[in-house]
């Protein structure tokens, strides 16, 4: 987690409506300590998305860690915290453990490539919770990808090329799409046909000029 922070060249700290002004100060101050070289942004989540920040902007983002309850994340939230990270950025968050499955899940869904719980070496990050809230709940770590938005892999089988595209254009949300390389299969084969056809007509006529 120290590696993490000392890496970090741009931080987003997302706060909710119920944080209080006071604890912001303080917070930055924690992380700066850990984060040294880095510049720190605060963003209150309802201004977030509204504010469209350019694409790949932060190295981390901090979600919901000043307030003192958990405010659950949504797939369009998770989507636009995507967008934002740098590639193999990261994503820091409190999460219930009765909601952990549905958050893995969204996880999944929004393209990160890794999610795990933090251990409690990453309790500086949670001072301002509440001590029933931290005991209901743990610190989750989830990674961007080491590519960036628009990315695509085309996944070659006879017929058929399917291309997962990391994507937050069209309102936020993830694309898969598949191409269909059957007309480039038909056209290839109407071209051989034409070809064996042609070498058909040339040895009749070849045929003909020996008898």
């Amino acid at each position: 987690m120290n590696e993490i922070f000392a890496q970090a060249k741009s931080i987003l700290v997302v706060g909710v409506d119920d944080v209080d002004p006071e604890n912001l100060l303080p917070f930055r101050e924690i992380i700066q300590t850990k984060a040294q070289q880095a510049h720190i942004t605060f963003e209150n989540v309802q201004m977030l998305i509204e504010s469209r920040r350019a694409t790949s902007s932060f190295d981390i983002i901090l979600f919901d860690l000043i307030s003192k309850t958990d405010e659950p994340t949504s797939i369009d939230l998770l989507n636009e915290f995507f967008r934002l990270l740098h590639p193999n950025g990261y994503l820091i968050t409190h999460i219930e453990h009765t909601k952990q499955t549905q958050a893995i899940d969204h996880f999944k869904m929004c393209g990160f490539s890794s999610y795990n719980p933090l251990d409690s070496n990453s309790s500086f990050l949670i001072e301002n919770k509440n001590d029933d809230v931290k005991r209901r709940g743990s610190l989750w770590l989830c990674q961007k990808p080491s590519f960036d938005v628009g990315y695509s892999v085309p996944l070659r089988r006879a017929g058929v090329k399917l291309i997962k595209q990391i994507s937050t254009t069209g309102g936020g949300k993830k694309t898969w799409t598949v191409e269909d390389d059957r007309d480039d299969l038909i056209h290839d084969n109407n071209q051989k046909k034409s070809e064996v056809k042609n070498n058909c007509f040339r040895f009749k006529d070849e045929v003909k000029l020996l008898v």
